[in-house]
């Protein structure tokens, strides 16, 4: 864990996650009141898909890194519960919702911990399989659905290659975002370039490269990006109420 804690050249796990939640920040500003068939939308969503990988990714550092795994999921648990009222309110205010129901990312994440955490258990791979694959059906309710699981459980089994994590990283955002770009065109044929914007999720990856192990920022710092995710979709909403 000392590497972990000491700084060094690069980005450390405190300025990734202010990086993401800043991009978080923007794409759902944008969501909320920037029409996405704009100029302004698109470069918005654009930055805000740095958000998704990036928190995959520190979920699994987390994972690694954390002294009590219990209480780590006990605490996203939690949030994952909080914030996806916070999450439903926030799509059905903003015209998001298509008849289905979203739990936030911090559901899909949860999932994604339990996952690894099963991943990592001593129980038979029959048992295992299972498990993983019942929690990616859940995570279909979830926002990034399935790829916010698959992402985290996948760059913690790649964890001691740091290549191969950025390489897998990029050939899954790159499908990803092919497949997404390609229903957007589909959906909106008036507007083909309507989900261009999910290439956005491309850019993590150099940030991720740059990462350098460092936890950086103060102890306490943890709290605030959990409760920073509900606390700003509740604040647009109510915003967005009162204009």
């Amino acid at each position: 864990h000392g590497d972990f804690m000491n700084c060094k050249k690069g980005i450390t796990a405190y300025q990734l996650k202010v990086i993401a939640i800043v991009a978080m920040t923007f794409d759902h500003i944008a969501w909320m009141w920037v029409p996405v068939v704009s100029l302004p939308g698109q470069c918005m969503h654009i930055i805000g898909r740095i958000t998704a990988p990036v928190m995959c990714y520190l979920l699994a550092e987390g994972y690694i890194h954390t002294h009590d795994i219990r209480k780590y999921t006990l605490r996203l648990g939690l949030f994952a519960v909080v914030s996806a009222f916070a999450f439903y309110l926030f799509e059905r205010r903003a015209g998001m919702a298509d008849g289905g129901i979203s739990l936030g990312m911090i559901y899909t994440l949860f999932l994604a911990l339990l996952a690894i955490r099963t991943y990592d258990s001593h129980i038979g791979e029959i048992k295992k399989s299972l498990i993983i694959a019942a929690l990616f059906l859940l995570s279909l309710l979830g926002d990034w659905a399935g790829i916010g699981l698959i992402w985290p459980l996948m760059l913690y089994v790649y964890r001691e290659d740091k290549k191969a994590q950025l390489k897998l990283l990029m050939y899954t955002s790159t499908l990803f975002a092919a497949l997404l770009a390609l229903d957007g065109a589909i959906s909106k044929p008036e507007c083909p370039y309507i989900s261009l914007f999910q290439f956005g999720m491309l850019s993590a990856i150099p940030l991720i490269g740059a990462y350098n192990g460092a936890l950086g920022g103060k102890r306490g710092g943890k709290w605030f990006f959990y409760v920073y995710y509900p606390a700003h979709l509740l604040l647009i909403c109510l915003v967005d109420y009162l204009l």
